[in-house]
């Protein structure tokens, strides 16, 4: 009710313009994110979502070893555990829910940030939201479908839509390389924060595989 959302969005009044949160996941959306953000000035607070989906599991060793590095060298990092998928693997639901879970990906992050949010007094979560999943393509049916709706500019606008009366407009969703596609992400990082590049990671290795590059 809205006595209940005047409490929670009270919990915000005191958030900073400067103050951003962004999940760091080492791809190129992320790495890209960090070093625009901190070199325009933002005071970045860096989040880890330790997903325990099965194909997230068999990367984690190899991200452990990053995020050592990266903490050494760069900034602090905060990680939390995301089960928020294992419902749909719960073996009292007798029928598979095939990648169901990418439904509403971006939706659980925001939910998930909120504490964060109030931790460390953030005005705004980054996303790694890039100009090319805003493309689209027909699919057999010649229905319009996109590679991950809910990392589109129309969905991000959405999510900033709900969250408006949620925290009386004190937090928004934002992405810095949302004009660039991700060919010009790669030209620049390698030119412009060649250090960062140390850092990223390709895939999901199969496994017991031994690379972070088996793309």
């Amino acid at each position: 009710g809205n006595l209940e959302r005047k409490i929670v969005a009270s919990h915000f009044e005191k958030n900073k313009e400067n103050n951003v949160l962004l999940a760091m996941s080492f791809g190129k959306d992320s790495l890209l994110s960090y070093g625009l953000a901190k070199e325009i000035g933002l005071n970045i607070s860096l989040i880890f979502d330790n997903d325990t989906q099965n194909y997230e599991k068999r990367a984690q060793h190899h991200r452990r070893r990053i995020i050592k590095q990266f903490i050494r060298k760069e900034t602090p990092i905060t990680a939390f555990t995301d089960n928020i998928d294992c419902i749909l693997e719960s073996k009292s639901i007798k029928k598979p829910l095939n990648d169901l879970e990418n439904l509403n990906g971006a939706l659980s992050f925001i939910l998930e940030f909120f504490p964060f949010a109030y931790i460390f007094k953030a005005k705004y979560f980054l996303f790694g939201n890039e100009k090319n999943l805003d493309d689209y393509y027909l699919n057999e049916d010649h229905a319009i479908s996109y590679p991950s709706f809910d990392q589109t500019t129309f969905y991000a606008k959405k999510l900033n839509t709900w969250l408006a009366p949620l925290t009386n407009d004190k937090i928004h969703i934002t992405s810095v390389i949302e004009p660039l596609y991700n060919l010009a992400e790669m030209k620049i990082l390698y030119s412009r924060y060649p250090r960062l590049l140390q850092y990223i990671m390709s895939c999901y290795p199969p496994d017991k595989a031994n690379s972070r590059w088996c793309h």
